[in-house]
Parts: structure tokens; C-alpha cells; sequence
């Protein structure tokens, strides 16, 4: 039968012609609609339930090898991330990155994997906060990407006075009200500083104009802090520097 309809119109695939068949038969399959029991699709939940339900990062664990062989971050700067609870375990490797809003919950979670950049569904996008301790800080640096603040720390050996931090690429309103409100008590702490490490790009040299309207208009001291490698990002800078080291040891 599959033969003959082929024969008679030549060129259609095997698909087409079981359609064939099933219209000349007068049937057509039907399936029962199955519901999967449980808590329901992954976007239906709430980005902080999806985020509790990650393990921390541990030695030797496929997101730590990713961040530590991929991404050169040293282990030191793992754990302090992991310690302060804004890195996660994410699936196949994968980093979660989370950005807390003003009252301290997880509002929105970026993830970086070895071939996977994307974030949770349904969250409102805040800052990625990354700090040695909950004290205050005068210094501030703003990477675009969670990896980038983490980069900066690493190569500035994890400034005792510093809050790294990043916005996830874009400058929405959660991000603007966010850096508002840490410019607002920076300005108030003797020694203030807010470091543009955007990437070193047209787009990067634009978020870190807005940067910088952003801290006159708070008063606080502004520097730029542009990667050395033209177009490319802070964790381009790691890297070059990590296998720069690995070459001449």
C-alpha cells in the first residue's frame, strides 16, 4: 500500500503518506491529554521557589569546573559567592546567579553553562550582589555579567571595601531603582567610588555613561574601569591573564 501510493504520487515522503492512508481509512490517532502531576511547569513557579530548590555549588561539581576550567575563576572567589548565597548549581553545568531585590529576596536568576546563556522566566530583574560581608561598602564596581563582577573581584584579589556587582546587560527600571538606592547610601560613606566595568565595547561605553549620570547625580566619585581587551570583557581579561601565568610558571 505504501508502495502503490508513492507510485501514484511520486516524490512524497513516507509522513505524507501515512496521512494518505489514515484519510483513506477514515482514521485519525487520538490521544488521552495527560496531566503531569506534581508542581506544575518550572515557569509557573516562583523564581525564588526555583532558586531554593538548587544545591550550592561544592569542589569538583560540574558548575564548579565550568567557572573554574571555562571561566578561570579561582576557587577562592567560588566559594565566597557560594558562601554568600547569590551561586548555584544549575543543570548540565550550568552557573545560577541570583539578583536580590530591596526587601532581600531573590528576584530574578541569570545562568551561564558552557553552551547556555539564558535566565528563569518570570522574574523582575534587579542586581547581581556579590560582597565579602553584609557591612556597607564605599566602593562599588557594576559589570555587566555576573561572571564579569565575579572576574573583577578576582583580579583585584576580593577588595575588602568593594560590593561587586552586576545588572544582567540591560539597565531596566528594577536594575535603575536598584543602583539608586546603593548610590543613595554610598554617598553618605567616606571614600565613595562607583567603577564602570562594563564591557569594552560601543554598547559597554554606553551603559557606562549612564553610569556615570547616574553618580553625579548622586554625588559619588566615578572611574572607569574598561577591560584591556578590546571588544571583549573582564572574564576576557581573567583568562588572558590566567593563561598568560599558566605559560611562564
Amino acid at each position: 500500500m505504501f508502495g502503490l501510493v508513492q507510485r501514484l504520487e511520486p516524490g512524497i515522503n513516507f509522513g505524507h503518506v501515512r496521512k494518505r492512508l489514515r484519510e483513506f481509512a477514515g482514521l485519525a490517532p487520538s490521544f488521552p491529554i495527560a496531566e503531569r502531576a506534581g508542581r506544575g511547569k518550572p515557569s509557573d513557579r516562583p523564581v525564588a521557589e526555583r532558586w531554593a530548590d538548587r544545591k550550592a555549588v561544592w569542589p569538583g561539581s560540574p558548575t564548579w569546573r565550568y567557572l573554574a576550567r571555562k571561566r578561570f575563576l579561582p576557587s577562592a572567589i567560588i566559594e565566597a559567592a557560594s558562601a554568600v548565597g547569590v551561586l548555584r548549581e544549575g543543570p548540565a553545568g550550568s552557573a545560577w546567579f541570583a539578583h536580590v531585590n530591596g526587601a532581600g529576596s531573590v528576584a530574578h536568576v541569570d545562568i551561564r553553562g558552557p553552551t547556555y546563556k539564558s535566565s528563569l522566566a518570570g522574574g523582575a530583574k534587579s542586581l547581581f550582589r556579590m560582597s565579602p560581608s553584609a557591612q556597607s561598602f564605599p566602593r562599588l564596581v557594576l559589570a555587566e555579567a555576573a561572571i564579569d563582577a565575579l572576574s573583577v573581584a578576582a583580579i583585584e584579589s576580593l577588595r575588602a571595601d568593594t560590593l561587586y556587582a552586576a545588572s544582567g546587560g540591560g539597565m531596566g527600571p528594577g536594575t535603575i531603582a536598584a543602583l539608586e538606592a546603593l548610590l543613595g547610601r554610598i554617598a553618605m560613606l567616606p571614600g565613595a567610588l562607583f567603577c564602570s566595568a562594563t564591557d569594552a565595547n560601543g554598547a559597554g561605553d554606553h551603559f557606562a555613561e549612564r553610569h556615570r549620570a547616574l553618580a553625579e547625580q548622586f554625588s559619588v566619585p566615578y572611574a572607569r574601569l574598561r577591560p584591556s581587551v578590546e571588544g571583549g570583557d573582564w572574564n576576557d581579561v581573567l583568562r588572558a591573564r590566567s593563561q598568560h601565568q599558566g605559560s611562564t610558571s
